[in-house]
């Protein structure tokens, strides 16, 4: 839970910079899942 708080958060401060990736993250499901498991892999090491 805390972890999708965490990235959710992060995606939100990647809107200012990127407004493409943040769309994909909203409305693609399979692009949120990737990139939802990248992060948790990366930060679960």
């Amino acid at each position: 839970m805390a972890h999708d708080q965490a990235l959710a958060k992060v995606m939100q401060h990647l809107l200012k910079d990127d407004t493409e990736v943040y769309k994909q993250f909203v409305e693609n499901e399979s692009f949120k899942r990737f990139v939802g498991d990248m992060v948790y892999a990366l930060t679960s090491q």
